[in-house]
């Protein structure tokens, strides 16, 4: 039998996301997600501070890159901020 490439695809993705829920394991929380969340935080923070901050996107036709990646910094905190609410108000805090 043979398969196409987007049907390779799809059962990758699905093995993926299989083996990446299968590591979280079976106990889910929102603090679990909150601690995510502040850690792709760290990461766009990062990103800015080198990338941004150093001016190295602002030289040349970059700035509008340099603006998207604060837009993501602020998102990802915004999110990290959300989810301490939420994992709070469910009490896991």
């Amino acid at each position: 039998m043979k398969i196409t490439k987007r049907q390779l695809r799809r059962i990758i993705k699905e093995e993926k996301t299989t083996v990446l829920v299968e590591q979280a394991g079976p106990a889910m929380s929102y603090i679990d997600f909150a601690a995510r969340l502040k850690e792709i935080h760290a990461l766009t923070e990062s990103l800015g501070l080198v990338y941004v901050d150093s001016g190295w996107l602002a030289d040349g036709d970059h700035a509008s890159l340099a603006e998207d990646v604060n837009e993501l910094d602020r998102a990802a905190d915004s999110l990290a901020l959300a989810a301490e609410g939420l994992a709070r108000s469910m009490e896991e805090m």
